[in-house]
């Protein structure tokens, strides 16, 4: 697996009231040799930076709630004799934090984390498998057993979990099941040394896109496993979401010596980069959501949410 020093996960969201002039985009930097560690907030344009991380901690993956108004993400920290990975959860503008869950393992490239925007849940990867909890942190419980998770993504109108990672044979892959996590199946399995990095769906059209961060990959099939599309080849594309509003994949780039937010249409075509980082480490991961109340008129100009990962 990937080492990982500094990580970047950045999220577009249903913007809402906030101390940027908009919330729109939520990225979060793992310090490191050349970050800080950080969750930020800007508006669709990269404007407006703003630092919302209630206290200091490493965040890699990221995901957003704009019509709860909660952004969630997940702190890994191994090493010093520290083993403890835990979700968080707070208001848009950094306020109201909690501890949603927190577990020890000993290592792993675990950050996936996805928002049940419809049932009010949040799903986290874990070199175990895959747990879920209530918004609050109520009812947590874990619903796959499985060897190693990196990424997980859900569609809860199909009643659909996804997730990639590796068995215990160690061949990477995708997967499904339902979202309490019965029935499940591999959907393709991935040759090579395969990292998959980003996890997203199209509810639309029953697509699933994913990036394998090893070949520089990102790629897209239907939700049964069908044909494999090769959208984007790119050295350091690390992460990708589909914004539904806009139609538009979104992708995370640690692109050496900056990385970048961009987006690209869901069936192929040119990338056009929305926000480079500066100082802030590496992008990871990019998620979307429908803009909230409040930030509609932001959709002729793109609105989209972009969230979470590591690096």
């Amino acid at each position: 697996m990937k080492c990982t020093t500094t990580t970047l996960a950045l999220l577009v969201l249903a913007g809402s009231a906030g101390i940027a002039s908009a919330q729109n985009l939520f990225f979060g930097s793992a310090g490191g040799h050349s970050g800080r560690n950080s969750l930020y907030t800007t508006d669709l344009n990269g404007l407006g930076s703003t630092d919302i991380l209630p206290t200091p901690m490493v965040v890699s993956g990221v995901a957003v709630d704009g019509g709860a108004g909660r952004v969630f993400w997940q702190e890994p920290h191994h090493g010093s004799g520290r083993n403890q990975w835990s979700i968080h959860s707070a208001n848009l503008n950094g306020s109201a934090h909690s501890v949603v869950s927190s577990w020890t393992q000993s290592s792993g490239n675990t950050y996936g984390v996805a928002a049940d925007r419809t049932n009010r849940q949040v799903y986290w990867a874990d070199i175990n498998g895959i747990s879920r909890a209530n918004y609050n942190g109520s009812a947590t419980a874990a619903i796959v057993s499985f060897h190693h998770v990196n990424e997980v993504e859900v569609d809860p109108a199909a009643n659909r979990l996804f997730w990639a990672g590796y068995d215990s044979g160690g061949n990477v892959g995708i997967w499904s099941s339902t979202l309490n996590g019965a029935s499940p199946r591999l959907l393709r399995a991935i040759p090579g040394a395969a990292i998959i990095s980003g996890l997203t769906v199209d509810p639309t059209s029953s697509t699933l896109f994913w990036v394998d961060y090893t070949s520089g990959t990102v790629s897209s099939m239907d939700y049964a496993g069908g044909s494999i599309t090769t959208l984007l080849s790119s050295p350091f594309v690390s992460g990708a979401e589909f914004e539904p509003v806009t139609n538009r994949l979104y992708l995370a780039s640690k692109s050496p010596p900056a990385g970048r937010i961009a987006w690209m249409p869901p069936t192929g075509g040119p990338v056009t980069t929305v926000y480079t980082g500066i100082g802030q480490g590496e992008m990871w991961d990019v998620g979307a959501i429908v803009p909230a109340p409040g930030s509609l008129a932001l959709l002729a100009a793109g609105a989209f949410v972009v969230r979470r990962r590591r690096l």
